[in-house]
């Protein structure tokens, strides 16, 4: 629609294309977000309406015009994005990007960044970067002294994650030595139970809670009840002893899970980070339930103990890296571990040894 209502830009006044000329001098603007149908044209990305904005706004900006958007900070590390940062690193020339702090729109929950590229013109290799602090005033945007990044780094990370802190990137290099290993790589994860569904149960059901059971004692009958862990009784170290409620482990659970999820022992990872930005683990051996709020994890490797892991992730240096590798880990409304971003998590490789003194 542009051809139409600005023609000037792409046509002479002989209606003759511009050629390398044709485009905008700058394309700014705040796209609206949020999942829309998807584009043939765009089939490779995920189908968030910014992000074909970002597609659109480099295609009708000149050569070595602008483009400029202040837009969800989803995209600079999630997983789904990978595409949209791969045409950025291969078709534009990154030159800011800047991690704003909560409540820049008052009436939305989303925390957002601002994108400045050139399209075309010299290439450089590095970026202009900077996180703001999430309760910093906007106020003091203009004078923020930026951090330069090798572009390097976000070309050779995996998804070409864009992580806008310098030391964090640092640390993300020393982990790739021999000396570290995956967490991904030692565990099996497994979130808790979804006990209900619109598709299987109705909605006098839903708000019945009529799988969940109430009270100091397992209800008695032939039907298997486990006592449940919720989110608020697990803390980083430990779980509170008493359980006051009990969910049915039965088909009649919207998704169900491998029992050894729940009756073996494990570590417990609530998936809500804490107001302060840490993980919060425990190491448990009793028989309990959980829904998708915490994380279940087994570990495979039989050299390691669940107490060390589970120290290294309520250590104060791996919530660091994890809040400053994830955007979605310090979202304003609700600050999440992901599967993805987990896995990826360093563990040092260490010789057990016993040493009487």
């Amino acid at each position: 629609c542009l051809l139409y209502t600005s023609p000037e830009v792409f046509f002479d006044t002989y209606g003759r294309p511009k050629g390398e000329g044709a485009g905008f001098d700058a394309v700014v603007g705040n796209p609206p977000y949020g999942i829309i149908s998807s584009y043939q044209s765009f089939e490779d990305m995920v189908n968030d309406a910014f992000v074909y904005f970002f597609v659109v706004g480099i295609r009708i900006a000149r050569s070595k015009g602008w483009v400029s958007y202040i837009t969800p900070s989803a995209w600079l590390t999630g997983v789904n994005y990978q595409s949209l940062r791969k045409l950025l690193l291969e078709q534009v020339q990154l030159c800011q990007i800047i991690g704003l702090p909560y409540d820049v729109f008052v009436d939305a929950y989303i925390d957002t960044c601002i994108a400045i590229l050139k399209v075309g013109g010299d290439t450089e290799k590095k970026v202009g970067v900077f996180q703001m602090d999430k309760r910093q005033p906007g106020a003091d945007l203009p004078n923020l002294s930026l951090n330069y990044i090798d572009l390097e780094h976000w070309e050779n990370a995996d998804h070409h994650k864009f992580v806008l802190n310098p030391s964090a990137l640092q640390l993300i290099e020393l982990a790739k030595s021999t000396k570290f290993r995956r967490l991904g790589d030692l565990i099996r994860v497994e979130r808790g139970v979804q006990p209900y569904s619109r598709p299987k149960h109705t909605e006098e059901q839903i708000q019945s809670d009529f799988l969940r059971y109430r009270g100091v004692d397992r209800p008695t009958g032939e039907t298997l009840f486990l006592p449940e862990l919720l989110g608020e009784e697990l803390g980083r170290y430990s779980l509170l002893p008493k359980k006051m409620v009990w969910l049915e482990f039965s088909d009649r659970l919207a998704s169900k899970r491998d029992i050894e999820f729940f009756n073996s022992r494990r570590l417990v990872l609530r998936r809500l980070l804490t107001r302060r930005r840490e993980l919060q683990a425990a190491v448990t051996a009793d028989v309990l339930i959980t829904t998708d709020n915490i994380l279940n994890i087994l570990i495979t490797d039989e050299q390691l103990d669940e107490h060390f892991i589970v120290a290294l992730l309520n250590s104060k240096l791996i919530s660091w890296i994890y809040t400053n590798t994830s955007t979605i880990s310090v979202k304003d409304d609700f600050p999440q571990v992901t599967y993805e971003e987990l896995y990826k998590l360093p563990i040092p490789c260490l010789l057990y040894t016993s040493r009487c003194v």
